[in-house]
């Protein structure tokens, strides 16, 4: 559907078209698909861009699942040098390298298809530039979160979406595992008379009533963690670092990680391999990130929107 959307054949093709997929049924792997078939198949060009080096490796160790070779280009890796190794052009980018002098080595008229992962943040302007430097390129969204902060839409970007797969959907036909919601009660955290700015809570306000209530709130949710491989999320880095202290405190072994530390992919693949208990992040591991053996969320980042 997605690939017919956008299609010459297709006699009302859009230049555009996304796929809005929950968490979890398969975004990167039909994507995988699409960049193979194209490169292999169609002989096009195609481009995957993400917005961080997990994601990146995701996408890559998808397409080398299904024997597609594709090239990096992030940070030292630059793909442009290395397009003589393979006859099938698929490059897996990072949006935040991809811009400046960067971007426009690529000449214009490259790439025949572009694949927005987490294609809600193609509003952001460096990502922007993608859609105005390659003009002839036809664009492929995937997200699971279509609704924004700022109201927007991304059928403003990505004018026609074929595949909806919506998360009910998934659980009834046994492709996604029922949530089971628990909550933690902690009377003292009183969110009325926190602002709400730009759609959510104002993040400096919110800050100060978690990390107050930090040890409280790791206390109340220790019982229902029970011991699982849990993924903390917190509003701040300062709080995310906080709770993980806490839990330290308490006995159950936790680590915090950002975009920033040293030992970040350490504390992640030591995470994945069951070496402690609880992660705690902000905004690192929450979007696409796959971490098979979490068994819990504690969702410690209380929000006002919908689009969180």
């Amino acid at each position: 559907k997605l690939l017919w959307s956008i299609s010459k054949r297709n006699p009302n093709a859009a230049t555009a078209a996304a796929a809005v997929m929950a968490t979890g049924t398969g975004k990167t792997a039909c994507g995988a698909e699409i960049a193979r078939k194209v490169a292999q198949v169609f002989k096009r060009k195609v481009l995957i861009v993400c917005n961080q080096t997990e994601l990146i490796d995701q996408w890559l160790e998808a397409l080398e699942r299904i024997g597609a070779f594709a090239l990096r280009e992030q940070a030292t890796d630059r793909a442009i040098e290395e397009l003589g190794k393979t006859e099938d052009v698929i490059v897996v980018a990072s949006q935040q390298s991809l811009v400046k002098q960067r971007l426009e080595q690529w000449p214009e008229d490259f790439f025949n298809l572009i694949i927005h992962d987490e294609c809600d943040l193609a509003f952001a302007p460096t990502w922007a530039k993608l859609f105005e430097h390659f003009v002839t390129a036809r664009h492929i969204g995937l997200t699971a979160t279509p609704d924004r902060l700022d109201g927007d839409m991304i059928t403003t970007i990505f004018p026609v979406v074929p595949f909806t797969y919506p998360l009910a959907q998934a659980v009834a036909e046994g492709w996604l595992v029922r949530p089971i919601e628990k909550r933690a009660q902690h009377e003292e955290i009183d969110l009325t008379k926190i602002r709400v700015t730009k759609g959510d809570f104002d993040l400096k306000e919110l800050d100060v009533v978690i990390s107050d209530n930090i040890s409280n709130l790791a206390e109340a949710s220790i019982p229902l963690i029970d011991n699982k491989p849990t993924i903390a999320f917190l509003p701040t880095i300062f709080t995310s670092k906080l709770m993980a202290d806490a839990f330290n405190n308490l006995g159950l072994s936790a680590r915090s990680v950002d975009g920033k530390s040293k030992t970040r992919d350490t504390d992640i693949q030591d995470f994945r391999d069951g070496k402690y208990t609880v992660i705690c992040n902000c905004n690192l591991i929450n979007r696409g990130v796959d971490i098979p053996r979490a068994e819990n969320a504690l969702l410690a980042a209380p929000t006002a929107s919908r689009a969180k």
